[in-house]
């Protein structure tokens, strides 16, 4: 059944959550002209609709959409996802990259878009799709894909996950952490938030950190 409703998520997600977002987010459009609209990233403006399905799935701490302006001269959005290693420094294990902008018939919609994950129950991000304009690039991530000894933990422990909840400006060729998702074996969570990406020895203690970032480069 679970599986299922995530077909049925995917599926609202693939087909472009711009589509989505209904009269509050069209009104909250038009008192801005384009050169008003603020180049960054934000938590997305979803509509009620939206809202509700994701609550009837029961998957409202599982579920993170961002909406992004990038500034004229980018050329690719890029999501990276990284776990902490037992170095306490921050590995790769996938990326999902987008084209905005190009060419003479690109238009200004070509550097709006949205980036979109799922999260699995064991805390890590099982789906995520960049759409930019009618480009939709998407990966699908498995537990094969990490170390199943950090994912899978046996009698108690506590977990969080942060999604991105404020406008952040963009920085060409710098990294902005939309998503971090942390478990520890010990039920033991300090107080962390999507700051710590950038100081990773704060997470050393924690048994897994899975952490998602977006870059827009040049």
């Amino acid at each position: 059944m679970k599986k299922i409703l995530f077909i049925i998520l995917s599926i609202f997600i693939l087909m472009g959550v711009t589509s989505c977002s209904g009269e509050v987010e069209k009104e909250k459009t038009e008192e801005k002209t384009k050169e008003e609209i603020e180049i960054g990233v934000s938590p997305y403006n979803l509509s009620q609709d939206a809202i509700d399905l994701i609550r009837t799935l029961n998957l409202e701490d599982r579920v993170n959409i961002i909406s992004f302006k990038a500034p004229e001269n980018a050329k690719n959005i890029k999501a990276n996802i990284y776990n902490l290693d037992k170095n306490g420094r921050w590995k790769l294990i996938n990326e999902l990259k987008s084209s905005l902008k190009q060419g003479s018939y690109s238009k200004e919609e070509d550097l709006e878009g949205s980036f979109s994950m799922i999260i699995s129950e064991d805390y890590y991000t099982e789906k995520s799709n960049i759409n930019v304009g009618t480009s939709i690039h998407a990966i699908t991530l498995t537990e094969e894909d990490y170390p199943i000894d950090n994912i899978i933990f046996e009698g108690d422990y506590a977990a969080s996950s942060h999604f991105l909840d404020e406008f952040q400006k963009i920085e060409l060729n710098k990294e902005i952490p939309v998503a971090m998702m942390i478990k520890n074996s010990n039920t033991d969570l300090a107080d962390y938030d999507l700051k710590s990406f950038f100081s990773p020895s704060e997470l050393y203690d924690m048994d897994y950190v899975q952490a998602v970032t977006l870059v827009f480069t040049d």
